[in-house]
């Protein structure tokens, strides 16, 4: 795997918190992750609006996205949360050079 995907996956898993101690925990549908040498789109579904900003806070968390938006959310007719996520990433820890 290349950094920026560990990247996300670490922030994944944070936003997921730790369920094995008893917290709450989160699922994520990943549906379709483009990443290139501009912005990252995240497009996936989640059971919560309260996930969409969980996993836009963990990645802020991380150095490596410096700016993470959510551009779309949408709620079907089974209460699912359709949702995407842009990140912009940078080489260095918040884009130091």
């Amino acid at each position: 795997m290349r950094p920026l995907a560990l990247s996300i996956a670490a922030a994944l898993v944070a936003a997921a918190g730790p369920a094995a101690a008893g917290a709450p925990s989160i699922t994520l549908n990943g549906d379709n992750l483009a990443i290139t040498t501009g912005p990252t789109d995240l497009i996936g579904t989640t059971e919560s609006y309260d996930d969409v900003v969980k996993l836009k806070n963990a990645l802020e968390a991380s150095p490596f996205f410096p700016t993470v938006q959510i551009m779309n959310t949408k709620t079907d007719v089974s209460n699912k949360i359709f949702f995407t996520l842009t990140i912009n990433t940078s080489k260095t820890p918040r884009g130091t050079p």
